[in-house]
């Protein structure tokens, strides 16, 4: 694996951060523009993203190998949910946010960030592996996850979520309405897609395409003008990112990793299975907690801080344990 691609490929990321920051600090981003910008990535940029990651990959895959493959992404986020709501058992004073930070700690970027560094890795044959991997990503963030992030109440969010001072809300049953949302139908429609071997026109798919392409960059401009109104010394200073890091980049994929070599004899499938494990917090955090009135602060920190760290812990974690 050459580690300088991996590094360039985070750096990259980093820079259409920068310029959301900085488009924030100019005042050509707001609070408004952000929510405005989530609601059209959420809503389609995201689910052209799954579609077209599925309709454009290896459709010569045998079913069996593809449906044992999603078995073990399960796996993987059964590791990972159970091992994320466990660690904010050490938030004892700030357990209002515990359902952010484990969303946090279970769902890393393997959209934005997943496709190019697994291709820079594995190469292009890790590109259907990766959409696989996006399935129960998005049937888990699009339901489960938004109670997570939102505590369960989905109407009338707050413009720019909630502060790390505002009051815990009530705990509130789920709502079934939660999984009637573009991100989650996308995904049931690629399966259908993929499963019965249709294609999609070529005006159509050429169209998916080119939205799909805003997804990376939006994502990250959403991210770094989030992170404008927050002093860095104050996301350095919140000793909870450090244990969500610890857990995020560190602790999930070394346990992915020790459970699945037992299974995964291939060295493919169980790479990105790793790698996918040890992304950073999703993207989707900051951009959901804006829709659904969830603390945007901690969560484009979490994001932020993660996505910082795995400059460095991708390469090693691929050096070290692959």
């Amino acid at each position: 694996m050459d580690i300088n691609v991996t590094v360039n490929q985070m750096l990259v990321l980093f820079l259409v951060l920068v310029v959301g920051y900085a488009a924030r600090k100019l005042k050509i981003m707001s609070d408004m523009t952000d929510k405005l910008l989530s609601k059209l990535v959420v809503n389609i940029a995201v689910p052209c993203t799954i579609i077209l990651a599925i309709v454009s990959g290896d459709a010569d895959m045998p079913g069996a190998q593809s449906a044992l493959f999603l078995l073990l992404c399960a796996a993987v986020y059964a590791i990972s949910l159970l091992l994320a709501f466990l660690a904010p058992v050490l938030f004892r004073r700030r357990i209002k946010d515990s359902g952010l930070i484990s969303f946090m700690m279970a769902f890393g970027n393997v959209a934005f960030m997943g496709f190019p560094i697994c291709q820079a890795i594995f190469g292009d044959e890790s590109m259907f592996y990766v959409a696989l991997f996006n399935i129960p990503f998005t049937l888990l963030v699009y339901s489960a996850g938004i109670v997570m992030v939102s505590g369960g109440q989905v109407k009338n969010p707050q413009p720019g979520g909630t502060g790390s001072d505002a009051p815990a809300r009530p705990a509130v049953k789920f709502n079934p309405r939660l999984l009637l949302n573009p991100s989650f139908i996308s995904a049931i429609v690629a399966v259908a897609l993929f499963a019965f071997k249709l294609r999609l026109p070529g005006v159509v798919l050429g169209g998916v395409e080119i939205i799909s392409r805003m997804t990376t960059p939006s994502a990250m401009l959403i991210i770094g003008s989030s992170l404008a109104p927050v002093s860095p010394r104050a996301v350095f200073a919140e000793r909870r990112l450090y244990l969500l890091a610890l857990v995020k980049l560190a602790v999930i994929p070394v346990a992915v990793w020790l459970v699945m070599r037992g299974f995964v004899r291939d060295a493919l499938p169980l790479g990105v299975l790793v790698v996918l494990a040890g992304m950073p917090s999703a993207t989707s955090a900051p951009m959901l907690a804006y829709e659904y009135g969830g603390n945007t602060r901690l969560a484009s920190g979490g994001v932020f801080f993660t996505t910082l760290l795995s400059v460095f812990t991708i390469p090693l974690l691929t050096y070290i344990l692959l």
